[in-house]
């Protein structure tokens, strides 16, 4: 294939998919290097601002298909509405990690085309929840819970980074419960929108899992989840899938695809240790409100308290009587001695 050379200080027109292309390629020479580049595309809006007033959005391409990361300054993010056809200008900006690479663009100037694309996301959305429907909304309380009454461990999928705070509030919130499931970590690193999205087909394919629970925390790149690629993945998904990821404020598009939605990592511990109690009170109440099981198990601690505080007394009465005769024998033989 020939390869195209630009002159330094050229302005690379591209499209998001293009730009994603060539940034793997580069990666594959190690040519690494900044380039100022014009990309255009639909908009993809973010409402959190990091840093010094800039804000993590997303430009995607016009056959949805791929998409590039925007650091957009609030000056210009400000007078760009959600869904429109833009083009921006701006740096390439490369982060390094042990296992790979990122990519964003530092947006630097921006020029609105047009209106119309905003429909396109809604339609976009719309066959995707079409899809997720095809496939079947699971209820995953009911299915945990039968496993659970049969004796065996639920299998869950608990898709997370490594040395993840998530992991430590998923941890406290499941307490005890954590030894009624098999839950097996699947570690991944969510800034790469396309390995989660195979990382998901591949614990999908296998078949191993009576669940799949995705966890992390809030805050920036916890919009990855609604990529194309990973919400393609998400609706088409056969095993169960929990969304328990970011902060209650954070209502991503993936939400809605998800057979069970919990607001937090620790919600998503919670929501399998309220199954388990659930189960053991044998009651009829919902998981989450645990009122009934916790009324039972309450009733049942205070007839157990009971039953151990009167074994104890007769116990106790019991040694002060053999102390008594003990004590009685000797006096006796010390005076028969005598």
């Amino acid at each position: 294939m020939e390869k195209t050379e630009y002159k330094i200080g050229e302005i690379v027109s591209l499209t998001p998919l293009e730009l994603s292309t060539i940034f793997v390629n580069m990666l594959a020479s190690t040519e690494l290097n900044k380039a100022l580049v014009c990309v255009q595309g639909i908009y993809k809006k973010s409402e959190k601002m990091y840093g010094n007033g800039f804000y993590y959005d997303k430009l995607v391409d016009m056959t949805m298909t791929d998409e590039v990361t925007l650091k957009m300054p609030h000056a210009l993010w400000k007078g760009i509405d959600e869904g429109c056809v833009i083009k921006v200008y701006g740096i390439v900006e490369v982060t390094k990690f042990s296992d790979g690479a990122s990519m964003k663009v530092a947006v630097s100037r921006v020029e609105k085309i047009s209106d119309a694309a905003s429909s396109l996301y809604e339609e976009k959305h719309r066959e995707l929840l079409e899809k997720k429907d095809l496939h079947g909304r699971k209820n995953v309380s009911e299915a945990l819970e039968r496993i659970l009454r049969m004796g065996r461990k639920p299998r869950i999928a608990l898709v997370c980074s490594g040395n993840s705070v998530a992991w430590d509030d998923f941890s406290k919130g499941i307490g005890n419960a954590a030894d009624r499931y098999d839950v097996e970590r699947c570690i991944v690193r969510f800034g790469a929108p396309v390995g989660l999205s195979n990382k998901l087909k591949k614990i999908d394919a296998d078949g191993n899992y009576d669940a799949i629970a995705i966890t992390r925390g809030g805050g920036i790149g916890l919009e990855n989840f609604d990529d194309i690629n990973v919400l393609e993945r998400l609706a088409c998904l056969s095993t169960p899938f929990i969304y328990g990821a970011g902060h209650e404020s954070e209502r991503l598009f993936a939400r809605r695809l998800a057979d069970e939605d919990v607001p937090t990592p620790m919600a998503l511990g919670r929501f399998f240790r309220d199954i388990v109690t659930k189960v053991d009170a044998g009651s009829g109440g919902t998981p989450g409100t645990g009122a009934e099981a916790m009324a039972k198990e309450m009733v049942l601690m205070s007839d157990t308290n009971k039953l151990l505080s009167r074994r104890l007394s007769i116990i106790r009465s019991t040694c002060i009587v053999l102390v008594f005769l003990i004590v009685m024998l000797i006096v006796a033989l010390i005076l028969v001695l005598r």
